[in-house]
């Protein structure tokens, strides 16, 4: 039988106690507090409610994510008009967006199957949609892809006399 002495006891009480208000005290100063925001009652009433900070907010939303399948989420806007979130995946290269949206099932995807659920089309109208648009915005970068792709020739300055 092995006897401990109240001496010991008090010892690794002390050790125990000493070591866990060190890592607390660690934790609390490598803790940046100040950036943690809390939202109001009044203009966040859910996210007030169930003690979501903007620390766990990530957390919250890759659970919705999840939840919802892993491409869009699909809810109800204000006036009660359906609205949907797209997800899209961040890159740091040009190279990546262009590899990820060629994808089957990508966000390009998702957004052509949005619109054309929407607004009762076939997903080829919803193409053409997307494309005028993107034509409209950014005319000159539309006309390099076509003349890179070869779906139109290059033009070349008409000489005057």
């Amino acid at each position: 039988m092995v006897r401990v002495s109240f001496f010991d006891i008090t010892y690794y009480f002390t050790l125990l106690l000493f070591t866990y208000a060190t890592l607390l005290y660690l934790f609390l100063f490598l803790t940046d507090f100040s950036s943690i925001i809390y939202f109001d009652s009044n203009e966040f009433p859910l996210l007030n409610s169930i003690g979501i900070t903007s620390m766990n907010m990530d957390c919250l939303v890759q659970d919705i994510v999840k939840f919802h399948g892993h491409r869009s989420i699909k809810f109800i806007c204000r006036k009660n008009h359906p609205g949907s979130l797209i997800l899209m995946p961040l890159h740091s290269k040009l190279e990546r967006y262009e590899a990820e949206l060629c994808k089957k099932n990508s966000a390009i995807d998702v957004l052509l199957d949005s619109i054309s659920t929407s607004s009762s089309c076939e997903k080829d109208e919803a193409a053409e949609c997307l494309i005028k648009v993107f034509y409209k915005k950014f005319e000159e970068s539309f006309s390099a892809v076509a003349i890179e792709m070869n779906v139109m020739v290059e033009q070349e300055p008409e000489k005057k006399d």
